[in-house]
């Protein structure tokens, strides 16, 4: 009778311990951070463009037109491209 109490107690101490083995690691990873720095300089056109300025940057500019994209861009969006939002998941019910 004791050998068949002592069977599952074992199997659950054991079971126990393999579960609690698999959850740890307690410093990080070396390379924590990596595959981030690899995504943004993978999605950089030029690197080096910060460290080597354009030689010849834009000196003057179409003030008409510079303008003309500052007023369209502060202006507020036409009625007729604003969509309608819907917060109900189950359609209009009126």
């Amino acid at each position: 009778m004791r050998t068949l109490l002592m069977i599952p107690i074992s199997t659950a101490a054991i079971f126990a311990l393999l579960s609690i083995s698999g959850c740890g690691t307690t410093a990080p990873e070396r390379d924590f951070g990596n595959s981030t720095r690899a995504m943004i300089q993978g999605q950089t056109a030029d690197p080096m463009a910060a460290m080597v300025p354009d030689p010849n940057p834009i000196a003057t500019g179409d003030g008409e037109r510079l303008n003309t994209v500052i007023e369209t861009y502060r202006a507020p969006a036409p009625e007729a491209t604003r969509q309608e939002v819907n917060s109900n998941p189950f359609g209009n019910r009126n």
